[in-house]
């Protein structure tokens, strides 16, 4: 964030005397020339550059036009950034909310599935318990 403050007077002796330039804008000056505190600070209102800046108005202005924009296309760039950050979250968010949704829908189909007969093998070969003999004496069902 940028603050400026302009510093300015009413009447003027020498005003717009380019040739000799007063280089001052009180009454023996000219209103052309301008002065202004350029403070840029933080989001947390902590100064971060001060600087005191001093011109002809016509001089000036294109050099504040400039930074303006610099600082324009800075933040246009951090915003972009944090769009892309945003959108990243978005779609990860979404794939978790995907993939706990298909959890819940397999848990759903694996507790309406009817239950197996004891006494039929299970799927894969699995045997019931009382299907199986004792294995140490090599007997099998």
């Amino acid at each position: 964030m940028v603050e400026r403050e302009i510093l300015t007077h009413e009447h003027y002796e020498h005003a717009l005397e380019c040739h000799d330039c007063p280089q001052t804008n009180d009454e023996s000056g000219c209103p052309a020339w301008i002065e202004y505190a350029d403070v840029d600070k933080d989001d947390d209102g902590l100064i971060i550059d001060e600087r005191r800046i001093a011109g002809c108005f016509p001089r000036v202005f294109f050099k504040i036009l400039s930074e303006s924009s610099n600082r324009t296309v800075l933040a246009h760039n951090k915003a972009e950034k944090a769009r892309g950050a945003a959108v990243k979250a978005q779609e990860a968010a979404e794939r978790v909310s995907s993939i706990f949704e298909e959890s819940r829908r397999a848990m759903r189909e694996m507790v309406a599935r009817p239950v197996l007969e004891t006494n039929s093998r299970q799927p894969h070969g699995i045997l019931e318990p009382h299907e199986v003999g004792d294995i140490d004496r090599g007997e099998h069902p």
